[in-house]
């Protein structure tokens, strides 16, 4: 299963990454350990730690935008609106003891953040994500993000595990997608692109499969170069 989700998302090797100035030191890197827990070559790791440390964050960004736009069939000025319109929203999103992305949509168009039509549009995908959601007893698994120069990660427990994989099916996926990740676990704007993007890039089957289990999912990468595993966290 793991390998298999490698392969879906290795287009995502350049895209989502984190930025190393080509003048900085790399760090102390085992590519032979990284190679056995990624299942990519060494010469494969070194070629695309490589290439990484020549690009700059906005370069990196917009290949991202670039790759959801495909996705999503949707021009890339549309993609970038979406984060900004999620930014926008943040303040009004929360999650509540149930773990429902509750949406405020009330303050938001009296404070006129965004367009009516981005709010109508996203309740009502809201609602069907509500309809269509399994009701489980208790969310399983953890729900956090860390990273460190080496890896990074994001878990979500199995309710939110759920609902990410609604909202893959929906028009405004980058958008609630983007709204559910900072609600939840709050990473670095960036992070936030990056997480959105590899979920995107996998479609909703792998992210599917991943939270079949019940245990909630993970997803992770290791030196900000390899793509990004989907896996739940069971394994």
């Amino acid at each position: 299963m793991l390998k298999k989700v490698y392969a879906l998302v290795l287009s995502l090797a350049l895209l989502l990454t984190v930025v190393t100035p080509t003048n900085a030191a790399s760090p102390n890197i085992d590519f032979n350990q990284i190679s056995i827990e990624s299942g990519l070559p060494v010469d494969k790791l070194k070629e695309l730690w490589a290439k990484e440390s020549t690009m700059t964050q906005e370069q990196l960004d917009e290949i991202s935008y670039q790759q959801m736009a495909s996705t999503l069939n949707i021009s890339i000025e549309e993609v970038r609106k979406s984060f900004s319109d999620a930014e926008k929203l943040a303040p009004y999103m929360s999650i509540d003891d149930s773990g429902s992305l509750i949406f405020d949509s009330v303050a938001a168009q009296n404070a006129n953040v965004v367009e009516k039509s981005v709010i109508s549009a996203l309740v009502q995908d809201l609602n069907t994500v509500k309809q269509n959601q399994q009701l489980f007893k208790a969310c399983e698994g953890e729900q956090t993000y860390n990273d460190n120069i080496l890896w990074e990660e994001a878990l979500f427990n199995s309710c939110t595990a759920n609902k990410l994989v609604g909202y893959l099916a929906l028009a405004s996926a980058a958008l609630l997608i983007a709204s559910e990740i900072t609600a939840t676990i709050a990473p670095p704007a960036a992070a936030v692109t990056r997480i959105t993007s590899a979920l995107i890039a996998a479609a909703a089957g792998v992210v599917s499969t991943a939270a079949s289990n019940g245990c909630g999912i993970k997803i992770k990468r290791w030196l900000g170069i390899i793509p990004w595993s989907i896996t739940s966290q069971c394994d």
